[in-house]
Order: structure tokens, then C-alpha cells, then sequence
């Protein structure tokens, strides 16, 4: 029986899917970068942690 993993990615949305709040929520992250389109978890962990630093 294989364990259930954690998927903190955002997958690809196709136009005609980015509708509700996981569309806009998308299309937030596509203003910000394709990277943290990708990763926003890591990023946000990232930014946390530069503040904290500063």
C-alpha cells in the first residue's frame, strides 16, 4: 500500500480551467514568475526565512 504524498506544485491550468479561486490564484503567480508558478510553497519558505535574515 503506497503512502499519500504532499503535492505543493501547481500543475499547467489550460485557459478554459483557470476560472474560480484556483484560477485566479494562478494567474497571481503568473504575474510574480514561471518559477514561482511552479514552487510557491519553497518561495513563500524562501521569503520567510530572507525577512528574517534582514
Amino acid at each position: 500500500m503506497a503512502g499519500r504524498k504532499a503535492n505543493l506544485f501547481f500543475p499547467y491550468l489550460k485557459k478554459s480551467r483557470r476560472v474560480g479561486l484556483r484560477g485566479k490564484l494562478y494567474r497571481i503567480l503568473m504575474r510574480i514568475g514561471p518559477v514561482t508558478r511552479s514552487s510557491p510553497f519553497r518561495r513563500a519558505v524562501q521569503a520567510v526565512c530572507l525577512a528574517a535574515f534582514l
